[in-house]
């Protein structure tokens, strides 16, 4: 069974910063998540915000799973494993305030982040209409693959657009381990994003 795919209705609800020429302005929100990235003095030298003790709350309800453990899923790669999961599993395009998302990953490379947020606000970049990969349970929206933007998403107070797949998150993960294509980086690697 092949899926398809209508992005054309999801940016009708895309978060007020998305239409042009709005894109700079900063809300409450978004000026205490940059002060709690960029300035907020904490003591702690951590590339990691999950480390950080004023960013810590992004990375709540985590598995302890570090980045180097974690599937890596492209473009391509990630519309190939939806399909071969469709014939069995319920698989929804979404958008789901990135607050409700919850981190499986342990690590959050602060650049990448702070990188998406500064080119959001110059234009060039939404992170929220990046499609990252969600499982779902009763309780869950776990994030798959696609933790930074996600993340950036967040301290930018969007909705994520989202690829949910309706299984238990380590179902979801054992049956990216061996598909082809997806790979594994370390926390470093993640400023190339």
């Amino acid at each position: 069974m092949s899926i398809s795919i209508d992005y054309s209705s999801y940016r009708a609800s895309s978060p007020p910063f998305r239409r042009k020429g709005s894109h700079c302005n900063m809300g409450k929100m978004l000026k205490a998540a940059l002060w709690g990235l960029l300035i907020a003095p904490t003591g702690v030298f951590a590339k990691d915000l999950c480390q950080k003790p004023n960013t810590a709350y992004l990375c709540k309800g985590n598995w302890g799973i570090p980045r180097s453990e974690m599937p890596q899923v492209t473009g391509a790669v990630r519309e190939r494993f939806l399909e071969s999961v469709s014939s069995e599993l319920s698989v929804t395009l979404e958008q789901i305030p990135a607050h409700r998302l919850t981190p499986i990953q342990s690590q959050l490379n602060q650049r990448s982040i702070i990188g998406m947020i500064r080119d959001n606000l110059r234009g060039k970049f939404f992170p929220c209409d990046v499609e990252i990969l969600v499982s779902r349970n009763e309780t869950h929206d776990n994030i798959i693959d696609g933790h930074h933007t996600a993340t950036a998403c967040r301290l930018l107070g969007g909705r994520q657009l989202a690829a949910v797949v309706w299984d238990f998150a380590n179902s979801v993960l054992g049956r990216l381990k061996n598909f082809p294509g997806v790979f594994h980086s370390n926390l470093r690697d993640a400023q190339k994003i």
